[in-house]
């Protein structure tokens, strides 16, 4: 694996502004496998990929734009859980089609509910992770709005996050430019479509932007992290800055639900996909106590063996893996299953799940914004919510 770097091979920047370039990008086009990703894209339609054998030099990549933040922009420093061990965690993560399935269907949610009033769609995005997230929310969007100019703002605190994304675009061959200061995103200049990634807080972030300016918000987990008065701030904040008809979807993980999977169950099921279909959809194993500040003492159920159709997409791309002996990927891929079910149980108790927000906009004060119907069935231990803007 190639692995060296240099200041000449990255990002140009700024005292304000880090933008892509397109050798950079290329640099990563060169490194993809068209072949794997073509029948990947037949497996899990839609959902990126990005070759496990890339980790180490991905991640390197990520730790040398992290240190261009810090020379960039005063003030850049690490935030606590969302640090260079998170972008190992979310790389891993991202090379499970099961644990992007879920955001995939919510962001189709968000893009069949938008109803543009002009050429261009400007869209907020709270919490890219590492980015798998916006790699989805641009393509979808686009796909579904080939002849209007789609303007992604992703924002997050965790300059780690951000990074992470960069490199994620940059896998892409998507533009990206970062701003490291609070700033009213009409002002920014932007010729090529670029997505924009802000180093910001969520409340910050929204307080400085002009009204009537955005088509619609998402979030996948990003804002599950706020607290229930943040959000409500949150919520009184964008019903000024989205337009009329504006449309809010989020998803976060149930507090009430932790994954334990059964590892030979795993390793079977890739084998023989089949044996998934005839099982049941759930298993519980032995039930935990809730620590979660909005559940305490309330039962979490365990899942042990979990056969829905999102983990379909897991064991028919392990299946297709083990075909061609591709024994090196298929670990990775199981240590991937293992980020995700160890993210869940670490996470699962901080958040405030997203059916508590659709009863929090219940009350008079949130009267603006009014419920959608028809959202996607998300699996148990993820739930999700979706508004809309009317003024």
């Amino acid at each position: 694996m190639e692995n060296n770097l240099n200041i000449q091979d990255t990002a140009s920047f700024d005292q304000r502004k880090i933008t892509s370039k397109i050798e950079r990008q290329q640099y990563w086009l060169g490194k993809r496998d068209p072949k794997l990703e073509e029948v990947y894209s037949k497996i899990a339609p839609d959902i990126p990929l990005v070759n496990v054998e890339h980790r180490e030099l991905f991640i390197k990549k990520c730790r040398l734009y992290f240190e261009e933040l810090v020379k960039s922009a005063e003030g850049v420093v690490k935030i606590d859980r969302w640090d260079e061990f998170e972008i190992v965690r979310m790389f891993g993560k991202g090379l499970n089609p099961t644990s992007l399935k879920t955001t995939l269907n919510n962001i189709n949610f968000l893009a069949e509910n938008l109803k543009p009033d002009g050429d261009v769609i400007r869209i907020v995005e709270y919490g890219p992770g590492s980015g798998w997230s916006t790699l989805m929310l641009r393509r979808q969007i686009g796909n579904k709005f080939p002849d209007k100019r789609i303007e992604i703002y992703s924002v997050d605190m965790s300059p780690h996050s951000v990074v992470a994304t960069q490199n994620s675009l940059d896998y892409y061959q998507i533009p990206w430019q970062t701003e490291f200061v609070g700033i009213d995103v009409s002002k920014i200049t932007n010729s090529d479509g670029a997505v924009t990634l802000l180093i910001d807080d969520f409340l910050g972030f929204s307080k400085k932007q002009p009204d009537n300016f955005f088509d619609g918000f998402f979030s996948s987990h990003g804002t599950a992290y706020l607290s229930e008065v943040e959000y409500g701030q949150l919520f009184e904040i964008i019903k000024n800055k989205g337009k009329q008809g504006a449309i809010f979807v989020a998803d976060s993980l149930d507090p009430l639900y932790t994954v334990d999977l059964d590892t030979f169950h795993l390793v079977m099921c890739s084998i023989n996909p089949k044996l998934a279909e005839k099982g049941k959809e759930y298993e519980y194993g032995k039930s935990l106590v809730s620590n979660s500040k909005y559940f305490p003492g309330k039962e979490v159920k365990k899942l042990i063996k979990v056969n829905n159709k999102e983990s379909m997409l897991f064991y028919n791309w392990n299946h297709y893996l083990l075909s061609k002996w591709k024994i090196k990927y298929i670990s990775q891929m199981l240590k991937s299953m293992k980020i995700t079910t160890d993210v869940i149980e670490e996470y699962r108790e901080d958040v405030y799940p997203s059916y508590l927000v659709t009863k929090l906009l219940e009350r008079a004060e949130f009267s603006n914004w009014k419920p959608l119907e028809g959202l996607p069935e998300c699996p148990l231990y993820i739930t999700n919510c979706g508004f809309k803007l009317e003024k």
